[in-house]
């Protein structure tokens, strides 16, 4: 019995310690909106807190043409990324321009939508 016993609290404290990484909930959700070399909107990602993701339009992980801001999940912190093939004009202007910077959780831009929200971060 006591090793019985033993053997379960080993095994216990291994779980406890080894809980796999897929778990994990992420730090921040990101909103990653793409544009095209004219500085149009082609395109959305969202990752929330709970580590769901939908993207709409071209999600191309290979692009370098969006602008990715970060919004805490326990916290109000927001932070903003540029790709490095973004449109000067539209790195200047996307946070008053779009709103994007001032939320406390992503969510896809009104009125530029033009296909169907699907599940993935990616399009590609």
């Amino acid at each position: 019995m006591k090793h019985v016993l033993a053997t379960l609290a080993a095994v216990l404290c291994l779980s406890a310690v080894y809980t796999p990484s897929a778990l994990a909930l992420p730090v921040n959700s990101t909103q990653r909106t793409y544009f095209d070399d004219q500085g149009h909107i082609i395109g959305e990602s969202i990752r929330y807190c709970n580590n769901n993701t939908q993207h709409w339009g071209v999600a191309s992980s290979t692009s370098q043409n969006y602008a990715e801001v970060f919004y805490g999940c326990s916290s109000n912190d927001t932070s903003v990324h540029f790709g490095s093939q973004l449109p000067t004009a539209v790195r200047d202007s996307f946070c008053v321009t779009y709103g994007t910077c001032s939320r406390s959780e992503p969510s896809f831009l009104s009125g530029y939508q033009t296909g169907p929200v699907t599940s993935g971060m990616y399009s590609n």
